[in-house]
């Protein structure tokens, strides 16, 4: 009985673990896409990069289009504490 429910007791944290690193995903990808929106830029692609990315951030690779067509990618790098990006190389799109 004490095995089973050390086992449950295990498979509910990482489960709650999961989902909490789940929501700072998704966090994430909504802050990326609001740098880019302001630049009106469209066709945002994101692809996460796990081999980069670390115990405090996501590493991202993007790719968008501007407004005249033109189709760009970056990287960037998602604190979890804060949210803030950091772009690996200015953003291109008008303000």
């Amino acid at each position: 009985m004490e095995s089973l429910f050390g086992t449950l007791l295990v498979v509910a944290l990482l489960s709650a673990l999961g989902f909490f690193t789940w929501e700072q995903y998704d966090f994430a990808k909504a802050q990326i896409h609001g740098d880019l929106r302001r630049l009106h830029a469209s066709r945002i692609e994101l692809a996460l990069e796990w081999t980069h990315s670390t115990r405090d951030s996501f590493a991202f690779y993007v790719e968008y289009s501007t407004p005249d067509g033109a189709r760009h990618a970056n990287e960037c790098r998602v604190f979890k504490q804060t949210l803030g990006v950091a772009w690996a190389r200015p953003l291109k799109g008008s303000a």
